[in-house]
């Protein structure tokens, strides 16, 4: 009996320890996959604000290069090149002003000239006479006007940035070349408005006398 009692005292010994041998297997195993997990976690963690900071520097250099074509763009392409030599041109309208101011001015000088030496009453020239009326206030015009049309032309053709008008003007002068290429401006433009004055001219005379010989027409 006691052999007996002895047997099976070291059976429920040798059985709890295979059960502690057990349940430590357990544990371990346990501790394994529940540190796996976390570290599968923590990884995931870590790849998440990884992409987060990739994408946020992604940004930043995408909004920096933006920044940098913006500014780039500017140096190259100034808006202000568009509307080179405008101040200029807006002073060119001074010469259509002089041009038939002047024209005026000689077609009354020499009607009332007409009207004293042979008593007509005339409101026209002649066609040589406004050819020769027109030419003469075109040239005026054209003088008077010619440095402008040059200081626009280099405003349009330099690539310098900043460049004033009266900058170039005295840089021209400075030259001597405030009237370089007047001979050809001239031809061009002289005879052109002389002959579409004495047109002009020719048009007016004929006008008045239509509306002139209606007018008999109707109160005869």
């Amino acid at each position: 009996l006691d052999v007996l009692a002895s047997k099976q005292q070291t059976k429920n010994a040798d059985e709890a320890d295979n059960e502690k041998m057990m349940n430590a297997a357990w544990k371990e195993v346990s501790q394994q996959r529940s540190g796996a997990s976390f570290s599968e976690e923590k990884k995931d963690e870590m790849t998440i604000t990884n992409t987060d900071e990739q994408q946020q520097e992604q940004k930043k250099e995408q909004e920096q290069l933006e920044k940098v074509t913006i500014q780039e763009w500017l140096q190259r392409y100034d808006i202000r090149q568009y509307w080179k030599g405008v101040y200029p041109s807006l002073l060119l309208c001074m010469n259509p002003s002089i041009h038939f101011t002047v024209f005026d001015f000689l077609k009354s000088h020499l009607l009332t000239m007409h009207a004293q030496a042979q008593d007509e009453n005339r409101t026209s020239l002649s066609m040589p006479e406004a050819f020769v009326v027109g030419l003469i206030a075109k040239w005026m015009a054209t003088i008077a006007t010619y440095p402008l049309i040059r200081a626009k032309v280099m405003l349009m053709v330099t690539s310098k940035q900043g460049g004033s008008m009266l900058k170039v003007l005295q840089q021209l002068h400075q030259k001597q070349e405030l009237y370089r290429g007047l001979q050809l401006q001239l031809f061009h433009t002289v005879c052109k408005s002389a002959f579409s004055m004495m047109i002009r001219e020719r048009l007016l005379r004929i006008t008045r006398r239509a509306i002139l010989s209606n007018r008999e027409s109707q109160s005869s």
